[in-house]
């Protein structure tokens, strides 16, 4: 956990994600990186209500790696679907709003950091 300005706080998490599907639990997390090393679906459960939740997908050194997104996980318009960058060590951010019963909705996507 990190010190933010104003006494916010801010805490990470990581998951590996080695299997078929992959499932967030971000209870008292804003942050989660995932390291996939296979092809995977991405759910994200439990949480509050307009909780924000950062994911960081990266990876791993031979990339090529898929990432679903879960019936746990809503769409809109604007972001209608999501493709992970494959590149070996490649990151995309991903920022999710819980919307309440069983979906977290997809806000934001930026796409194939290399760092």
């Amino acid at each position: 956990m990190s010190n933010l300005p104003g006494n916010a706080q801010f805490m990470q998490g990581t998951v590996a994600a080695s299997s078929s599907t992959t499932t967030l639990a971000p209870a008292g997390v804003d942050s989660v990186l995932v390291n996939i090393t296979s092809n995977t679906t991405l759910n994200i459960n439990a949480g509050y209500v307009g909780q924000t939740l950062r994911v960081e997908i990266k990876q791993d050194g031979t990339g090529s790696r898929t990432v679903a997104l879960g019936t746990t996980i809503a769409v809109g318009t604007d972001i209608a679907t999501f493709t992970a960058s494959t590149a070996a060590n490649a990151r995309d951010l991903l920022q999710f709003i819980n919307a309440g019963t069983v979906h977290w909705m997809l806000a934001a996507v930026n796409h194939g950091f290399g760092v």
